[in-house]
């Protein structure tokens, strides 16, 4: 992982779920407590596909929670900045697939892009 203002970090993360052609998701550091639950989600519309990414914060600690407490005047301002981050990490993950699978041509996005 990479963030412009707090650098450079690993994390493990776990997948929890799994159907083909209807999405997956994965918890992030803990199983018990994550930092982090992501989900990708496949809706067939007509003959396109949706893709969505989701993200819940919590309920365990990630590294808002060191700046929270830091800093806990500014919790509000430090989540909403974090969201904000997410959500443009976000859209650039759906636009990324969405460009793999047009230029695949065929609606693969593992095909190579040559064809």
């Amino acid at each position: 992982n990479q963030n412009p203002h707090i650098g450079e970090w690993t994390t493990t993360s776990w997948v929890v779920a799994w159907e083909e052609n209807v999405g997956w998701s994965w918890l992030v550091a803990d199983q018990e407590a994550p930092a982090s639950q992501w989900w990708f989600a496949i809706e067939p519309s007509g003959d396109d596909v949706a893709l969505t990414q989701t993200v819940r914060l919590g309920p365990g600690p990630s590294g808002l929670t060191g700046a929270i407490e830091a800093m806990p005047d500014k919790e509000e301002r430090i989540v909403e900045r974090r969201l904000e981050f997410h959500r443009e990490n976000m859209r650039a993950n759906l636009e990324a697939v969405k460009a793999a699978v047009e230029a695949a041509g065929d609606g693969d996005p593992c095909a190579p892009a040559s064809r």
